[in-house]
């Protein structure tokens, strides 16, 4: 089955306090290097549902099955860093979802060249049967000609810049639901989040929370920036 996106629930992005375009570092250097990264990650921290879109009919509780996609990708020219199909049965509304993992980690060696630009998609979509396990399914996926056209097209995207990585992420949602089966046309949430030097989210050290929500779910999604050159001395 495939995914009407098209109105999709996108999230509000509510970025973190302080600006980093205002920092000593960025004021001596214009735009700010990665170069000097020695590692980042990115990781899902948090998924709240608040309405699952179950119809409420008493005296049944108003359960649902849901699945959490996830992927991401730098501007480094490579394939997606991760693709995750996750499924939680018997979801209530204002139930927490134990999705705590990473979605993107690179780690500085003497040959690898630092990202300038972390891309992350998330989306959250119902079901309406049985939860099951679709690895075997997804590896299959992977070696079709739609899913590699909708990588490539990720890719080139990923790697020009811009806002048209937010369109090229989307179709590989609705490739993944062709082998899904009976889920919601709409997801409940469906965003792209992007992390990049120019914007300034490498300068500042540590984990950042970047929360996200719409009607029917609050998302928190982590950067973690490491930097030897920056961080004390111990």
């Amino acid at each position: 089955m495939e995914l009407n996106l098209s109105d999709a629930q996108r999230g509000i992005v509510r970025l973190p306090k302080g600006d980093s375009s205002k920092s000593l570092r960025f004021k001596l250097f214009a735009i700010p290097t990665s170069k000097e990264l020695t590692g980042l990650e990115v990781r899902l921290s948090q998924v709240i549902v608040k309405d699952n879109k179950t119809p409420h009919v008493y005296p049944f509780i108003r359960y649902a099955n849901l699945y959490v996609i996830t992927s991401a990708i730098d501007n480094l020219g490579g394939d997606p860093y991760s693709l995750n199909l996750k499924g939680f049965a018997n979801v209530d509304d204002g139930e927490t979802l134990p999705v705590e993992r990473t979605v993107y980690y690179w780690k500085s060696d003497d040959t690898n060249k630092a990202p300038g630009a972390v891309h992350v998609l998330t989306s959250i979509i119902k079901s309406n049967q049985k939860i099951r396990d679709f690895g075997d399914a997804l590896a299959s996926l992977r070696k079709t000609d739609d899913f590699q056209k909708v990588v490539s097209t990720i890719i080139t995207a990923a790697a020009g810049g811009g806002a048209a990585i937010y369109e090229a992420f989307l179709p590989l949602v609705g490739v993944i639901g062709q082998i899904m089966g009976k889920i919601d046309d709409t997801p409940l949430f469906t965003t792209v989040t992007s992390f990049t030097d120019i914007n300034g989210d490498f300068d500042a050290l540590g984990r950042h929370p970047y929360p996200q929500n719409n009607r029917y779910v609050d998302i928190v999604t982590t950067l973690i920036v490491r930097d030897a050159s920056r961080e004390p001395k111990s």
